[in-house]
């Protein structure tokens, strides 16, 4: 499944660009774990990343690789 197409990530990206605020990587896979629940368990840490990232991207602020990476890793050993 690709997450582009996901409705629940199209419903993350209105609503992060909503708060009109920056976006940081800890942030991001907050929501994402907020809105996927256990689906974001069982998803791959690389779609995990590209999701963080996008999101962040799409709030003006483009995340380093460590930054997207440790928060996604923080989430996954929780």
């Amino acid at each position: 499944m690709a997450f582009q197409d996901s409705s629940t990530f199209k419903f993350l990206q209105r609503r992060s660009v909503l708060k009109e605020d920056v976006l940081f990587p800890k942030e991001a896979m907050s929501m994402i774990s907020s809105a996927y629940g256990k689906r974001a368990e069982s998803m791959k840490p690389q779609t995990l990343t590209q999701m963080v990232y996008t999101l962040c991207l799409k709030n003006g602020y483009e995340p380093s690789a460590i930054e997207v990476v440790n928060s996604v890793n923080e989430y996954i050993m929780n």
